[in-house]
């Protein structure tokens, strides 16, 4: 929520999510729990990158620049987690 504050900007400015995780293999995925958790419109565009490896953050990136400059007006939150949450 924090570097949405510091965005500066409403936060349903923001038209897609990508969303990166080692970890997360659940139906409905982490994204739209992040989108709802945020606050943010239900109607944002969400992509998630499941076992993606070391690599993955890289990956995310090039995706959000590509669809910044392929969809005029597009404002891309890219969140990258890994939770170990249950695993020993």
């Amino acid at each position: 929520m924090k570097v949405i504050v510091q965005w500066g900007r409403p936060k349903f400015k923001i038209t897609h999510v990508i969303f990166c995780t080692s970890s997360d293999l659940d139906i409905p995925g982490a994204d739209l729990h992040l989108v709802k958790l945020l606050g943010l419109e239900l109607t944002a565009k969400r992509l998630i990158l499941r076992q993606g490896g070391c690599h993955a953050g890289g990956i995310v990136l090039r995706i959000a620049k590509d669809m910044t400059e392929n969809n005029n007006g597009a404002r891309v939150l890219v969140v990258c987690v890994e939770s170990m949450q249950g695993r020993v």
